[in-house]
């Protein structure tokens, strides 16, 4: 059984429990102190970044070499296209997903030193924006199916909730509507309890 280190509230983290539900593989969560971060966990990842994964000899950490290491190792289930095109167009729109990322780690950051976060908001809300405009008229990110990108933006957006301790901004239709069929997800659902 997979065995998944993580701190609690991590969207990076969420990103992979929700991975291992889609692809319905087994695993286990320990949930880590900030403070006192296990041997297992800095033996992989020495600043003690979180998720890290131990899956039998293998022992991974980051988010995004882990779904690579799940995608390679666990085909059945795929959260990236079979193709060479379809696959570029999931790891751009990862790549894209950064600008949110970042965003919401300058209001966490902001919000966290009791900075003034007016700036930080308004990134995040240039951000989803531009999400919402990519969804319009689509049922993922890319293409029919599920992909990593979906789970990926899901993961952030949900913690970006948790944060502001509101929900996402219901004019932003598109994007609410498609939070709302992810959340739905039963895979997703399981993924999230306890995670943030």
């Amino acid at each position: 059984m997979i065995t998944l280190y993580q701190l609690k509230g991590c969207p990076f983290a969420l990103r992979t429990r929700i991975a291992l539900a889609e692809k319905q593989l087994p695993f286990q969560t320990i949930f880590i102190d900030r403070a006192n971060k296990p041997r297992e966990v800095l033996d992989v990842s020495p600043s003690g970044t979180t998720p890290v994964i131990h899956d039998g000899d293998a022992k991974v950490r980051d988010s995004s070499i882990i779904a690579e290491y799940l995608e390679d190792k666990y085909p059945e289930r795929p959260l990236l296209p079979t193709d060479a095109i379809g696959r570029a167009a999931v790891r751009t729109a990862l790549d894209d997903l950064d600008d949110l990322v970042d965003a919401v780690g300058s209001l966490f950051v902001a919000t966290f030193k009791g900075d003034d976060v007016d700036e930080a908001k308004n990134e995040v809300r240039e951000a989803l924006e531009d999400w919402n405009a990519r969804l319009e008229k689509r049922a993922n990110v890319v293409g029919d199916k599920l992909t990593t990108a979906d789970v990926n933006l899901f993961s952030h957006l949900a913690t970006l909730e948790k944060l502001q301790k509101a929900p996402l901004p219901a004019d932003l239709s598109h994007l609410a509507a498609w939070y709302a069929r992810m959340g739905q997800r039963p895979q997703v659902a399981s993924a999230l309890k306890d995670a943030l």
